[in-house]
């Protein structure tokens, strides 16, 4: 592999309105369009773009190119799924409309996140030469450029060669190893109105009061509202996923350790709750209050519900696990559903009432591990420490009040 550069003789990447646009050296423009990809069940095309790439296909109208399920930023492919892992089409042999669904179709995802897993492992290759045939900044320039999933390489490759930008003020002060991390703070960020430079609601600082974002130089290479795309997304979630939760202090706090597992951490992620792993103090925890989502992904419950994440049929136990990973995985819901004065907010009112039938529903006695999935759940609160979810609560919880919709 030659050197990684932005440019040479030929052409060069220069910083755009809304995205890196590359220019030739006669100051040519090369034009680029969105979903150029190619996904084939069996070798025969279901979606993405047909043929060669033309610009002549993007019209309004042309129905094959937008239903492409799978998404790797920048980097063309061609899929073509076989066997077991074949997903489902419609009549038409066509993917499934989600558009107006919250989530898409579970084995969708599932080839969308053995995909991501690929394109990961190719640009570990590209990790792998920071230091002797490429800088760390350029690095992080045409990640941006190809918006790449830096998140879904391997644990160890992250932990072995990335390092992230610390700033103050959004002006870079030094690059430091991942692996020198440690002990972090987090703070609750709140979005100012029209502020759309971070996708986490968070700030992460190293102990010596650095924080760990994004500064002006690669911010101005970011591709405005793609996946990917966002440089203080992909360093805050890079980050968070290869912590560990700890008690610093007195308080929860996380720490970016050594990785045991070569699973690839950016899979833990469910409806944007990070499944982390928890230290010593706190394995017995279904969740600990942080700034961030998260629960622990060691515990049985949360193990069920990671397991039926790609399944189309849940039984009563997996619904069940998938709806207490969804609340108490949520960092604003944590410490409303756990205070009874919040029990008349409509939001908390029905949540609670659809938690506490759906325990209700199962039949425990079915269940060998009965004593490991059922209550009571130990969970951490800021302001009241050491806290357990029990079986009152759900009884509590499946008799409240059904409080109307308000109205708008």
């Amino acid at each position: 592999m030659g050197k990684l550069v932005l440019s040479n003789s030929e052409s060069s990447w220069v910083v755009g309105e809304y995205s890196p646009v590359a220019i030739l050296s006669n100051g040519q423009k090369l034009e680029d369009y969105w979903n150029n990809d190619t996904i084939c069940l069996d070798g025969i095309f279901v979606c993405g773009q047909p043929g060669h790439r033309n610009r002549k296909r993007y019209i309004r109208g042309y129905i094959t190119w937008s239903n492409n399920f799978v998404y790797l930023g920048n980097d063309y492919f061609i899929l073509d799924i076989r066997g077991s892992l074949k997903p489902p089409l419609t009549p038409s042999r066509a993917p499934p409309d989600t558009r107006y669904r919250s989530n898409a179709d579970p084995r969708w995802a599932r080839v969308e996140s053995l995909a991501k897993e690929s394109h990961g492992r190719l640009w570990e290759k590209v990790a792998q030469i920071i230091g002797e045939k490429l800088d760390i900044e350029t690095f992080w320039k045409l990640a941006l450029i190809h918006r790449a999933s830096i998140p879904w390489m391997r644990p160890k490759i992250i932990w072995s060669y990335l390092s992230v930008p610390l700033v103050c003020d959004k002006e870079l002060i030094e690059w430091r190893k991942l692996s020198t991390l440690g002990n972090l703070n987090c703070e609750r960020f709140i979005f100012e109105k029209g502020n759309a430079d971070r996708a986490w609601p968070c700030r992460i600082y190293t102990q010596d009061g650095l924080e760990i974002g994004a500064p002006k130089e690669l911010i101005k290479w970011e591709s405005k509202g793609w996946e990917n795309g966002n440089m203080n997304d992909l360093i805050i979630k890079l980050v968070i996923s290869m912590s560990t939760v700890k008690i610093l202090n007195g308080n929860v706090s996380i720490s970016v350790r050594n990785p045991i597992s070569e699973d690839t951490r950016a899979r833990y992620l469910l409806n944007s709750i990070f499944l982390l792993p928890y230290s010593t103090e706190l394995k017995n925890y279904l969740c600990a209050q942080l700034p961030l989502n998260n629960i622990n992904c060691d515990h049985p419950l949360v193990q069920v519900a990671f397991e039926a994440k790609y399944l189309d049929c849940l039984s009563d136990i997996q619904v069940f696990a998938k709806n207490m990973v969804a609340v108490f995985g949520n960092s604003e819901l944590l410490e409303s559903v756990m205070d009874p004065i919040k029990y008349n907010d409509f939001r908390i009112n029905r949540l609670l009432r659809h938690l506490g039938s759906l325990y209700l529903s199962i039949d425990w006695r079915s269940y060998t591990n009965t004593k490991e999935l059922s209550p009571p759940y130990k969970i951490w609160l800021n302001q009241k420490g050491d806290t357990q979810i029990t079986e009152d609560h759900f009884n509590q919880w499946a008799s409240l009040e059904r409080i109307k919709t308000p109205s708008f």
